[in-house]
C-alpha cells in the first residue's frame, strides 16, 4: 500500500481508511435507501394499474349499458311513431262515422224539439206564432234553444 499512500504517515492511512468506510457506508444507506423507495414506487404503480384496470371494465360496462339504453329508446321511439300513425289512421276512418252519429244527434234532437213543439201547440201553451217560431229554430239547428 505503500505505492498507494507515498510518503502518508500511519495516522493519514487510519484517516483515508475511517473516512473511505463511511463514504462506503453512507453510499451502502443511500442504496438501500433507494431500494426500499423503489420497492415502494412499485407497489404504488401495481395498485393504480389495478385500480386504472378496474375503472376500464367499470366504463366498459356502463358504455354497453349506454348503448342497450340508446337502443331501446330507439326502439320506443319507433314504436310510439307507429302507435301514433295507427291513432292517425283510425280517426281518419272513424270520422265518417263520428259525422253520421253528429247527424244523427241532430236529427233526434230536432225530432225533439218537434215533438215538444206539437205536444204544447195541442195542449194550447204555444200560440200558432210561437210555434212557428219555434220550429224555424229547429230547421235552423237551434232546436236546442227551445228545449
Amino acid at each position: 500500500m505503500q505505492w498507494f499512500t507515498g510518503n502518508s504517515s500511519e495516522g493519514q492511512i487510519e484517516n483515508y481508511v475511517k473516512t473511505s468506510n463511511k463514504a462506503i457506508q453512507e453510499l451502502v444507506d443511500q442504496r438501500d435507501e433507494l431500494q426500499r423507495t423503489l420497492g415502494s414506487y412499485t407497489e404504488t404503480c401495481a395498485q393504480l394499474e389495478a385500480r386504472v384496470s378496474k375503472l376500464q371494465v367499470e366504463y366498459d360496462s356502463e358504455k354497453a349499458g349506454v348503448a342497450a339504453t340508446s337502443a331501446l329508446l330507439r326502439k320506443q321511439d319507433a314504436a310510439m311513431e307507429a302507435s301514433l300513425t295507427m291513432i292517425q289512421n283510425l280517426q281518419a276512418a272513424t270520422a265518417p262515422f263520428e259525422q253520421l252519429l253528429a247527424k244523427d244527434a241532430k236529427a233526434a234532437e230536432a225530432a225533439a224539439a218537434a215533438a215538444v213543439i206539437e205536444a204544447h201547440a195541442r195542449d194550447g201553451m204555444l200560440s200558432e206564432a210561437e210555434a212557428g217560431a219555434a220550429e224555424a229554430l229547429v230547421l235552423a239547428g237551434q232546436g236546442h234553444l227551445f228545449m
